[in-house]
């Protein structure tokens, strides 16, 4: 599910008709995570979701802490050294990645005009460009004024 409809992003696009909407909607699913990777931090649709999402993260942070001793607890009992290693291994990657998922969580941000447009710009960007190459052209990752409207709004890396 999509902050923005697909029937927004088709009249971003000028698309007429309904032939191209599951291509548009994938498009979209992958403009908006472009957008919340490029912000390191995620996006609610309102106030309301955010504030849910927040009250809703010591739970599942504490829920992700169990998982790691319980991992840990496991991969102590290995008695091949390299299986433990990689055991441990995975047990800390998955709770670097639920805290990670913490922090953005708590340093979510409603989404505003100048997202929606971003997110419009990557979609135009992904409709028109479908191939990896561009002849002709210069490529970034994402279109610049994507990043002009996005970046005021991107938090834990340096301006």
């Amino acid at each position: 599910m999509t902050m923005i409809s697909v029937e927004v992003a088709k009249s971003h696009l000028r698309v007429v008709g309904n032939d191209e909407d599951a291509d548009i909607e994938l498009k979209l699913e992958a403009a908006e995570q472009s957008a919340v990777s490029y912000l390191n931090r995620n996006v609610y649709p309102d106030k309301v979701a955010l504030e849910a999402a927040i009250e809703a993260a010591p739970a599942a942070f504490a829920e992700a802490r169990q998982e790691q001793l319980a991992a840990m607890a496991a991969a102590a009992l290995l008695k091949d050294c390299d299986e433990r290693a990689m055991a441990k291994l995975a047990a800390a990657e998955r709770w670097s990645t639920a805290r990670l998922a913490g922090i953005h969580t708590h340093r979510g941000i409603v989404i505003n005009s100048a997202i929606k447009a971003a997110i419009l710009l990557i979609v135009g960007h992904l409709y028109e460009n479908r191939e990896d190459v561009v002849v002709g052209l210069s490529v970034a990752q994402l279109p610049l004024s994507a990043t002009s409207l996005l970046r005021p709004h991107r938090i834990g890396v340096p301006l």
